[in-house]
């Protein structure tokens, strides 16, 4: 594999030479947040060439153009400058030696050492920085300069950007950085507060939402110097300057806090004093005690988290990294934002949502976490009024989820193959519900918001399905499946069959709910009108149902009505590296004359509904479509390494895997821009459902493990229906834990029952 990063330790990996041409790809891979607010890896000083100095609080959108809106770039905390005898600290200039930009997945920090020689005079420099796991609110930096062969006079200037904007990438969907920018907010207060503190207060400029960044900086006491101090406030900037003169061989120290709150937050009437408040009750906390509670809440989140690989270090930070991503780009406890396509820390969709995170993201959550995956599925919840409206414009009845959504679930998406066509987004939410109260038995949920998601879903559906009364069935008309090479077809595979699940479903928790929480459902029905016989009109249309996709000799589920009908061919051999294939075929209607997927489709089906489908129908369509597929979606490789898992395809399996889990690791074709959310909840699942082969069947936890050649053993754990379970599964054997459980626990391995009591460990062996 073509590595740009080195390896420090299982939890850190580091720029290990000074790469300026690979700038854009760390700042993504070095990206730190907390759910709250994300910031990209830039130099604290920045860069001076290709940088987007992406700092962002999730929730926080802005109009910019045609009714659409994007995550709005603001001004970073950790901007500064430092002048050494004059002269300005940057990497273009002068000499470098020794330099490391290292991301520590353990601790959640960022750090940057190097250094620095101009003019005859060497600075060694080093720079850490967090975004608080412990306090959403709270960043903090810390700066050591060492003078290594010189006394000389050393400035530090600390200060927010008033000028920052957005990259204008989204008007022609390229990923490409562009000189223009989109502007959002508009300066409503700033100031200077003692102690070094200095504070900016903004609103954008349409949707009227605050945000308030207050930081203090200053020197160590312990460097036993009094700084000369200069405040800046000007048109493009506001903050400080601490200026002192340095002794030869010394070390000094220098740190920031930052806070950050905004008008969107629960009981903040004013996110400015909100901000001020937070810095004053942190003085005489230093960043290093700071940095204890962050690791402490890194500690925690590890615990649950973690796999554990051993024989292979090169996998273990990989898995790592992966995961670190994911508890970092989630907001715990904030039930009205969700995890944007590319990650809270990039621009890229303008920050919008899409099913990659329903149905890639959200697994890891419901099994790790599932408070967050809870706030995940409401956020669907709370957007379900943008739903409606979506629906009743098209013509339709219920909800019409959003292809691409962003703060309040309005729709994104200008393109109308996807925004209008690609409509089985409403059946993966709808499965997502299901899921996370099949793991979790939150009833609360499904009752009360959960429910309400399936019944305007179901309603969406019987609205969509057309009676085609010359063939006696209802079909779907004009849609687009997960597989994008298709283009708009009649009765796509994977959208029929998620959608009569969808309608199962709906009629399903009705009839729980009426048994179980019938004060909820009376609620509920009052709300919605809900009329009985909207349950006959769901069951007719499943049992009816266009169904003529499956050939029973061949075994082979067919994509859609047409797709027989295209011309065979091998896409590999047209495939130009590290391209879409659409974007070098001759025009788009050219690519979808052809037998050619972008992305699995059927196969991903029998993933999602394992039980559904035998084996053999598995290996048929398995040796059909996977050919035929040419991975130009980071929601691939994924599933195709889980299906291999089944199947038995080890190496075939492997291969997959290392293809999502190091996508973003080996740079792909856009990781200068953001990370691919769908690739990194999906490595999770290439393990656990993968590697694992964990399936949730008949109410119990089911698991098939097969351990990878290169790897020694694997272990993790699992939370379902509030008990933990742990597993070591090694070559020969397999470990099994009941660590929280007061009474008897089970799960099945291999189909077999297993039974087990809190700490008690249970061995079986493994068939791999």
């Amino acid at each position: 594999m073509n590595k740009r990063y080195s390896i420090i330790s299982d939890w850190e990996i580091a720029e290990s030479s000074y790469l300026p041409e690979e700038n854009l790809y760390f700042e993504s891979i070095f990206t730190l947040g907390n759910g709250y607010m994300a910031a990209r890896g830039t130099p604290d000083e920045g860069f001076g060439g290709d940088s987007i100095p992406g700092f962002y609080v999730a929730g926080v959108f802005d109009h910019y153009e045609d009714g659409l809106f994007e995550l709005v770039s603001q001004p970073s905390l950790f901007s500064c400058r430092i002048f050494i005898d004059g002269n300005e600290l940057s990497l273009r200039a002068g000499i470098v030696r020794n330099y490391s930009r290292s991301l520590n997945m353990k601790a959640g920090t960022l750090t940057r050492s190097f250094e620095w020689e101009f003019s005859g005079l060497k600075t060694f420099v080093e720079m850490v920085r967090f975004i608080s796991l412990d306090n959403v609110h709270l960043a903090a930096a810390k700066y050591k300069l060492k003078p290594l062969n010189y006394h000389g006079k050393i400035e530090i200037v600390s200060y927010l950007d008033k000028t920052v904007g957005n990259l204008d990438w989204g008007k022609k969907g390229t990923f490409e950085l562009s000189p223009a920018r989109h502007y959002h907010f508009d300066i409503i207060d700033e100031g200077f507060s003692g102690s070094g503190e200095f504070y900016l207060n903004t609103r954008t400029k349409t949707s009227g939402l605050e945000t308030a960044q207050a930081v203090s900086a200053f020197l160590y006491p312990e460097n036993e110097i009094i700084p000369d101090f200069k405040r800046i406030k000007n048109g493009s900037e506001i903050g400080n300057a601490l200026s002192f003169t340095a002794r030869k061989g010394r070390e000094y120290c220098f740190e920031k806090k930052a806070a950050v709150f905004t008008s969107r937050d629960p009981g903040i009437n004013c996110p400015r004093e909100a901000a001020r408040q937070l810095l004053t009750s942190l003085n005489g906390k230093s960043f290093d005690e700071l940095l204890k509670n962050q690791v402490d809440a890194w500690s925690k989140k590890w615990a649950i988290s973690d796999i554990r690989i051993a024989g292979n270090p090169d996998d273990q930070v990989a898995v790592r990294f992966n995961i670190f991503h994911l508890i970092q780009a989630d907001a715990e406890n904030d039930p009205l934002v969700s995890i944007g396509g590319r990650l809270p820390g990039s621009e890229v969709f303008n920050g919008g949502v899409f099913w990659d995170t329903d149905v890639f993201v959200l697994p890891f959550f419901i099994y790790t976490n599932p408070t967050a995956a809870k706030n995940l599925l409401l956020y669907r919840y709370n957007t379900l009024a943008k739903a409606r409206e979506k629906a009743e414009k098209h013509w339709l009845k219920g909800a019409m989820y959003p292809w691409t959504a962003v703060y309040d679930g309005r729709e994104q998406c200008a393109f109308w193959e996807y925004a209008n066509i690609e409509v089985h987004l409403n059946a993966d939410i709808a499965y997502s519900v299901r899921h996370y109260y099949e793991i979790s038995g939150d009833e609360k949920f499904l009752a009360n918001e959960g429910l309400e998601i399936l019944i305007e879903t179901a309603r969406f559906w019987e609205s969509r399905f057309f009676y085609d009364k010359e063939a006696d069935c209802y079909s779907l008309i004009l849609v687009q499946g997960p597989d994008e090479y298709t283009g708009p077809v009649n009765n796509d595979t994977y959208t029929l069959i998620m959608a009569k699940l969808n309608l199962r479903a709906a009629i399903e928790t009705i009839e729980l709910c009426q048994n179980r929480h019938p004060a909820a459902w009376r609620m509920l029905k009052t709300k919605l009108a809900f009329d009985e016989k909207e349950i006959k009109a769901w069951d007719k249309i499943i049992r009816n149902a266009y169904s003529d996709y499956y050939d029973p000799k061949t075994k082979i589920y067919i994509q859609d009505e047409v797709f027989l009908k295209r011309i065979p061919i091998d896409p590999f051999s047209i495939k130009v590296p590290d391209k879409m294939l659409r974007f070098t075929m001759p025009s788009y209607d050219t690519l979808l004359r052809y037998q050619i997927v972008k992305q699995p489709s059927i196969i991903l089906l029998m993933y999602l509904l394992a039980d559904n489908f035998s084996l053999q129908e598995k290996l048929a369509n398995w040796n059909y479509y996977e050919p035929k597929t040419i991975h130009d979606s980071s929601l691939s490789y994924n599933t195709h390494s889980i299906m291999a898992s089944e199947l038995g395809f080890k190496e075939k399996a492997y291969d997959y895997f290392l293809r999502t889990a190091y996508l973003d690791l080996n740079k792909s074709r856009d990781t200068d821009l953001g990370l691919h959310s769908a690739c990194i909840g999906g490595t999770w699942q290439a393990i656990i459902n993968g590697f694992a082969g964990m399936r949730l069947r008949n109410g119990r936890l089911d698991f098939s493990p097969s351990v990878p050649e290169t790897w020694q053993s694997f272990s993790f754990q699992i939370s379902y229906r509030g008990k933990i379970f742990k597993f070591d599964i090694g070559k020969e054997m397999i470990k099994l834990r009941s660590l929280n459980c007061e009474s008897e626990a089970e799960i099945s391995v291999y189909g077999h029952p297993v039974h087990l009591v809190k700490d008690k460990e249970h061995v079986c062996k493994c068939r791999s």
